[in-house]
Protein backbone atom coordinates (compact mmCIF):
# COMPACT_ATOMS: atom_id res chain seq x y z
CA UNK A 1 0.00 0.00 0.00
CA UNK A 2 2.81 2.32 1.22
CA UNK A 3 4.83 2.51 -2.17
CA UNK A 4 1.72 2.17 -4.48
CA UNK A 5 0.59 5.72 -2.43
CA UNK A 6 3.76 7.67 -3.13
CA UNK A 7 3.85 6.16 -6.98
CA UNK A 8 0.18 7.52 -7.49
CA UNK A 9 1.10 10.54 -5.28
CA UNK A 10 4.47 11.29 -7.76
CA UNK A 11 2.53 10.76 -10.76
CA UNK A 12 0.10 13.23 -10.17
CA UNK A 13 1.62 16.28 -7.91
CA UNK A 14 5.26 15.57 -10.20
CA UNK A 15 7.97 17.82 -9.25
CA UNK A 16 5.59 20.00 -6.67
CA UNK A 17 5.48 16.87 -4.31
CA UNK A 18 7.76 17.96 -0.96
CA UNK A 19 7.20 14.90 1.39
CA UNK A 20 4.55 12.24 2.42
CA UNK A 21 4.32 10.78 5.91
CA UNK A 22 1.95 8.41 7.60
CA UNK A 23 0.62 9.19 11.28
CA UNK A 24 -2.06 7.85 13.29
CA UNK A 25 -3.01 4.89 14.67
CA UNK A 26 -1.51 2.68 11.84
CA UNK A 27 1.95 4.68 12.81
CA UNK A 28 1.35 4.46 16.51
CA UNK A 29 0.17 0.42 17.15
CA UNK A 30 -3.36 0.69 17.84
CA UNK A 31 -4.69 0.71 14.09
CA UNK A 32 -7.60 -1.73 13.92
CA UNK A 33 -8.26 -3.15 10.18
CA UNK A 34 -11.05 -2.62 8.69
CA UNK A 35 -12.28 0.13 11.20
CA UNK A 36 -9.21 2.51 11.40
CA UNK A 37 -8.74 5.00 9.03
CA UNK A 38 -4.63 5.28 7.25
CA UNK A 39 -3.87 9.13 7.69
CA UNK A 40 -1.30 10.47 5.17
CA UNK A 41 0.12 13.76 5.44
CA UNK A 42 1.33 15.41 1.80
CA UNK A 43 3.46 17.80 1.59
CA UNK A 44 4.00 20.30 -1.86
CA UNK A 45 5.05 23.34 -3.23
CA UNK A 46 1.83 24.55 -4.16
CA UNK A 47 -1.62 22.66 -4.00
CA UNK A 48 -3.36 23.37 -7.00
CA UNK A 49 -7.23 22.75 -7.17
CA UNK A 50 -6.86 20.45 -10.46
CA UNK A 51 -4.38 18.61 -8.55
CA UNK A 52 -6.57 17.73 -6.46
CA UNK A 53 -9.46 16.82 -8.18
CA UNK A 54 -6.38 14.46 -10.46
CA UNK A 55 -5.24 13.07 -7.51
CA UNK A 56 -8.72 11.50 -6.67
CA UNK A 57 -9.48 9.89 -10.05
CA UNK A 58 -6.67 8.17 -9.85
CA UNK A 59 -6.18 7.08 -6.20
CA UNK A 60 -9.82 6.71 -5.78
CA UNK A 61 -9.50 2.95 -5.60
CA UNK A 62 -6.55 2.83 -3.42
CA UNK A 63 -8.63 4.95 -0.53
CA UNK A 64 -11.02 2.93 -0.63
CA UNK A 65 -10.01 -0.20 -0.16
CA UNK A 66 -7.26 1.31 2.84
CA UNK A 67 -9.77 3.76 4.37
CA UNK A 68 -6.97 6.22 3.28
CA UNK A 69 -7.84 9.88 4.81
CA UNK A 70 -5.22 12.25 2.97
CA UNK A 71 -4.30 15.73 4.72
CA UNK A 72 -2.64 17.73 1.52
CA UNK A 73 -0.95 21.01 2.10
CA UNK A 74 1.64 23.72 1.08
CA UNK A 75 4.76 24.03 2.80
CA UNK A 76 4.08 27.37 3.41
CA UNK A 77 0.63 26.81 4.61
CA UNK A 78 1.46 23.96 6.91
CA UNK A 79 4.46 26.26 8.71
CA UNK A 80 1.63 28.71 9.18
CA UNK A 81 -0.88 26.89 10.19
CA UNK A 82 1.01 25.28 13.62
CA UNK A 83 -0.81 27.82 15.74
CA UNK A 84 -3.98 26.88 14.62
CA UNK A 85 -3.46 23.07 14.77
CA UNK A 86 -0.49 22.47 17.12
CA UNK A 87 -2.40 19.56 18.63
CA UNK A 88 -2.92 17.97 15.70
CA UNK A 89 0.38 18.88 14.18
CA UNK A 90 2.24 17.73 17.91
CA UNK A 91 0.63 14.07 17.11
CA UNK A 92 1.64 13.77 13.83
CA UNK A 93 5.23 14.75 15.28
CA UNK A 94 5.41 12.66 17.81
CA UNK A 95 4.43 9.19 15.55
CA UNK A 96 5.28 9.26 11.91
CA UNK A 97 6.79 7.46 9.25
CA UNK A 98 8.37 9.44 6.20
CA UNK A 99 7.82 8.00 3.13
CA UNK A 100 9.08 10.51 0.96
CA UNK A 101 11.11 13.95 1.86
CA UNK A 102 11.73 15.32 5.07
CA UNK A 103 9.55 15.17 8.21
CA UNK A 104 7.89 18.42 7.78
CA UNK A 105 7.01 18.76 11.32
CA UNK A 106 10.52 19.37 13.14
CA UNK A 107 10.51 23.01 11.59
CA UNK A 108 7.15 23.92 13.29
CA UNK A 109 6.46 26.55 15.89
CA UNK A 110 4.33 24.19 18.73
CA UNK A 111 3.43 26.41 21.59
CA UNK A 112 1.45 25.64 24.75
CA UNK A 113 -0.47 28.67 24.24
CA UNK A 114 -2.24 27.54 21.28
CA UNK A 115 -2.56 23.75 22.24
CA UNK A 116 -4.92 24.94 25.17
CA UNK A 117 -7.01 27.12 23.37
CA UNK A 118 -7.48 24.70 20.60
CA UNK A 119 -8.42 21.78 23.19
CA UNK A 120 -10.74 24.03 24.98
CA UNK A 121 -12.36 24.72 21.46
CA UNK A 122 -12.44 21.18 20.88
CA UNK A 123 -13.67 19.84 24.08
CA UNK A 124 -16.31 22.09 23.92
CA UNK A 125 -16.90 21.40 20.29
CA UNK A 126 -16.93 17.58 21.07
CA UNK A 127 -19.39 18.06 23.32
CA UNK A 128 -21.62 20.19 20.83
CA UNK A 129 -21.19 17.35 18.56
CA UNK A 130 -22.03 14.09 21.22
CA UNK A 131 -25.05 15.84 22.01
CA UNK A 132 -26.60 16.34 17.98
CA UNK A 133 -25.59 12.21 18.07
CA UNK A 134 -28.38 12.07 20.60
CA UNK A 135 -30.84 14.05 18.45
CA UNK A 136 -29.74 12.50 15.35
CA UNK A 137 -30.00 9.05 16.54
CA UNK A 138 -33.93 9.40 17.62
CA UNK A 139 -33.96 6.94 20.23
CA UNK A 140 -32.36 4.08 17.62
CA UNK A 141 -29.23 2.25 19.26
CA UNK A 142 -28.20 0.84 16.29
CA UNK A 143 -27.58 4.24 14.90
CA UNK A 144 -26.15 5.88 18.36
CA UNK A 145 -23.90 2.47 18.44
CA UNK A 146 -22.48 3.15 15.18
CA UNK A 147 -21.56 6.68 15.67
CA UNK A 148 -20.16 6.90 19.11
CA UNK A 149 -17.78 4.30 17.95
CA UNK A 150 -16.39 6.44 14.95
CA UNK A 151 -16.02 9.33 17.45
CA UNK A 152 -13.38 7.53 19.25
CA UNK A 153 -10.79 8.29 17.33
CA UNK A 154 -11.38 12.43 18.15
CA UNK A 155 -11.29 11.20 22.22
CA UNK A 156 -8.24 9.40 21.69
CA UNK A 157 -6.19 12.76 19.90
CA UNK A 158 -8.01 15.14 23.01
CA UNK A 159 -6.38 12.69 25.62
CA UNK A 160 -3.47 12.81 24.51
CA UNK A 161 -3.15 16.75 23.75
CA UNK A 162 -4.33 16.98 27.32
CA UNK A 163 -1.34 14.80 28.75
CA UNK A 164 0.73 17.19 26.35
CA UNK A 165 -0.68 20.59 27.49
CA UNK A 166 0.42 19.45 31.03
CA UNK A 167 3.75 18.50 30.16
CA UNK A 168 3.28 14.97 29.88
CA UNK A 169 4.24 12.29 27.51
CA UNK A 170 1.38 10.17 26.38
CA UNK A 171 1.35 7.01 25.69
CA UNK A 172 1.31 6.09 21.71
CA UNK A 173 -0.15 2.38 21.95
CA UNK A 174 -2.05 2.52 25.58
CA UNK A 175 -5.28 4.18 25.49
CA UNK A 176 -5.67 2.78 28.94
CA UNK A 177 -2.84 4.35 30.62
CA UNK A 178 -3.18 7.50 28.36
CA UNK A 179 -7.59 7.99 29.94
CA UNK A 180 -5.50 7.05 33.79
CA UNK A 181 -3.10 9.73 32.91
CA UNK A 182 -5.84 12.35 31.88
CA UNK A 183 -7.84 11.68 35.52
CA UNK A 184 -4.62 11.73 37.36
CA UNK A 185 -3.38 15.44 35.50
CA UNK A 186 -6.92 17.00 35.94
CA UNK A 187 -8.68 15.65 38.91
CA UNK A 188 -11.70 14.26 36.60
CA UNK A 189 -13.57 11.52 36.38
CA UNK A 190 -12.63 9.92 33.12
CA UNK A 191 -13.98 6.47 33.59
CA UNK A 192 -16.59 7.20 30.82
CA UNK A 193 -14.11 7.23 28.52
CA UNK A 194 -12.46 4.08 29.54
CA UNK A 195 -15.96 2.26 29.06
CA UNK A 196 -15.97 3.47 24.93
CA UNK A 197 -12.75 2.04 24.96
CA UNK A 198 -13.71 -1.10 26.09
CA UNK A 199 -17.40 -0.64 23.77
CA UNK A 200 -15.43 -0.15 20.93
CA UNK A 201 -13.63 -3.99 21.59
CA UNK A 202 -16.77 -5.54 21.86
CA UNK A 203 -17.92 -5.50 25.44
CA UNK A 204 -22.00 -4.77 25.35
CA UNK A 205 -23.29 -1.46 27.33
CA UNK A 206 -26.27 0.85 26.67
CA UNK A 207 -24.80 3.57 23.85
CA UNK A 208 -26.92 6.10 25.28
CA UNK A 209 -25.83 6.07 28.52
CA UNK A 210 -22.69 5.49 27.27
CA UNK A 211 -22.75 8.67 25.90
CA UNK A 212 -24.54 11.01 28.73
CA UNK A 213 -21.03 9.87 30.57
CA UNK A 214 -18.80 11.36 27.92
CA UNK A 215 -20.69 14.52 27.63
CA UNK A 216 -20.23 14.58 31.70
CA UNK A 217 -16.19 13.88 31.61
CA UNK A 218 -15.94 16.39 28.34
CA UNK A 219 -17.47 19.32 30.53
CA UNK A 220 -15.50 18.53 33.43
CA UNK A 221 -12.36 18.28 31.20
CA UNK A 222 -13.13 21.53 29.37
CA UNK A 223 -13.87 24.08 32.92
CA UNK A 224 -10.53 22.61 33.97
CA UNK A 225 -8.55 23.66 30.49
CA UNK A 226 -10.34 26.77 30.61
CA UNK A 227 -9.20 27.60 33.83
CA UNK A 228 -5.63 26.82 33.64
CA UNK A 229 -3.36 30.48 33.57
CA UNK A 230 -2.25 31.52 30.15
Amino acid sequence: MEQELVQVLKKTFEDRLLSVMLYGSYVGGSYMPKLSDINVLVILKKTLPEDLERFGKEAYRLIKKHKITPLIMGREEFARSADVFPLEYMDIRSRCKVLLGLDETKALSLTEKNLRHQLEHLLRGNILSLRQLLVASRGKKQALKNSVKAWYGSMNTLFRGLIRLKNGTPSENDTKINISTVAKLYGVDTTPAGDLAAFREGETMDPASLVYGLIACLEALAQAVDGLAE
